[in-house]
């Protein structure tokens, strides 16, 4: 088994989190733009509307900062991995170097 840590693969989804945050900022600030046609009536229609449409840019609001939450994560967890990999290197070059004086250090290197 092979284990493989692609920091890549987070920052690519950190980007998608990103593009999805924008789409509903939009979507929120179209709702928030738009105004309600009066009604005959009481005006209970068009309160409920103006309700329900303040609800959902609210809503759409709250998506797009838990998106770009997501996405820094994905970015931060991303950089902990380029961090994992050059410790890792670095490591491993020292043990390979080090081989030659010391049983320990050449099974180290031997199982990386």
């Amino acid at each position: 088994m092979e284990l493989e840590y692609q920091p890549e693969l987070y920052r690519s989804g950190g980007r998608k989190s990103y593009d999805a945050a924008d789409g509903a900022e939009a979507v929120s600030r179209r709702l928030r733009g738009a105004t309600v046609a009066k009604f005959g009536g009481d005006g209970s229609f068009g309160s409920a509307l103006t309700s329900t449409k303040e609800g959902q840019a609210s809503q759409a609001g709250r998506a797009a900062e838990n998106r770009d939450e997501m996405g820094r994560g994905a970015h931060s967890a991303a950089s902990t991995g380029d961090d994992l990999d050059a410790d890792s290197a670095s490591v491993a070059g020292g043990a390979a170097y080090r081989s030659s004086t010391s049983e320990i250090s050449r099974n180290i290197a031997g199982g990386m």
